[in-house]
């Protein structure tokens, strides 16, 4: 397909989680968000660069990175993927030719709170 390109042999070596957040009611009644891994897989995680940030922010905000792995598991643009003390709000999933295969997820990096 002109303007996706596949997923290369070794290209994918970030272990990376699927995160789906779920709201949890705390002791005294609030709500506190709290993000369960999904399922773990290894992605390629490139940063846009100027010209492709550009581009990316016509059409989806303030993209910053684009994330391709092979198909772990059903997800969605609610869902995150956290990389380390990383995290990040998917914005776009590309399916690659509508396969199942491959994804191509356009996504905007956020920091993470450390654990107390």
């Amino acid at each position: 397909m002109p303007g996706l390109t596949k997923l290369k042999p070794g290209e994918a070596r970030h272990l990376v989680q699927i995160q789906r957040r779920r709201l949890q009611t705390a002791a005294f009644g609030e709500q506190v968000e709290i993000w369960d891994t999904v399922c773990e897989t290894y992605a390629a995680i490139r940063s846009l660069s100027g010209r492709e940030f550009f581009a990316a922010q016509q059409v989806m905000s303030t993209a910053t990175h684009e994330i391709k792995m092979r198909w772990p598991c059903d997800m969605t643009v609610r869902d995150r993927i956290k990389f380390g003390q990383r995290a990040f709000d998917i914005v776009n999933i590309t399916n690659i030719a509508e396969r199942n295969i491959e994804l191509i997820l356009t996504c905007v990096e956020h920091g993470l709170t450390p654990a107390p």
